[in-house]
């Protein structure tokens, strides 16, 4: 039977630990948003994102050594990584929301949206017809649009990527 005092305690952890999370992730994204001016903030980004499932399973390690007393089940780490991700991605989507909504003025639909739409219909090529359609469905989408598309896209890769997580930092009782 599951005691209530560890489900409080996995998501206490979780919110400090999704909080240190979002917080790499505005960086990341803030750099990928002013990455057209500043190249080099690209690579900030680019790091911060394959830095994130090692992120998730050092903090998810201090959680089990330091609270659990070094034994954390498999269901009790995925639990405590899906939350980690479900935290810092509220974190992140309103931060993106913020962004989008009077900070961006169309310049990422303009530098980043658009080019690369345009490159893939040109590489698969695409009737104009289909790609004016697809672009004018894209030109209508509100900065709440994008921080959901976002904040959906953060959380199936979080859930994805909490299942190898916990796999590998989970810790059973040893047996002497």
């Amino acid at each position: 039977m599951i005691e209530p005092i560890k489900i409080i305690q996995t998501k206490a952890f979780a919110r400090q630990d999704g909080a240190i999370l979002g917080a790499a992730w505005i960086i990341g994204f803030l750099c990928a948003m002013h990455s057209i001016e500043y190249p080099i903030l690209s690579i900030i980004n680019n790091v911060l994102t394959i830095c994130t499932p090692f992120i998730v399973a050092f903090r998810l390690r201090s959680f089990r050594d330091d609270a659990t007393e070094g034994v954390i089940s498999y269901r009790r780490a995925l639990a405590y990584c899906v939350l980690t991700f479900f935290y810092a991605t509220l974190l992140l989507t309103a931060v993106q929301f913020v962004w989008f909504k009077w900070f961006d003025g169309g310049a990422f639909l303009n530098t980043q949206v658009l080019p690369t739409y345009e490159a893939i219909f040109k590489a698969y090529q695409i009737p104009e017809s289909e790609s004016s359609a697809i672009i004018e469905t894209v030109n209508y989408m509100t900065p709440a649009s994008w921080a959901s598309f976002f904040m959906m896209t953060e959380m199936m890769l979080g859930i994805i990527v909490s299942f190898p997580i916990a796999a590998i930092m989970k810790k059973d009782i040893q047996q002497n």
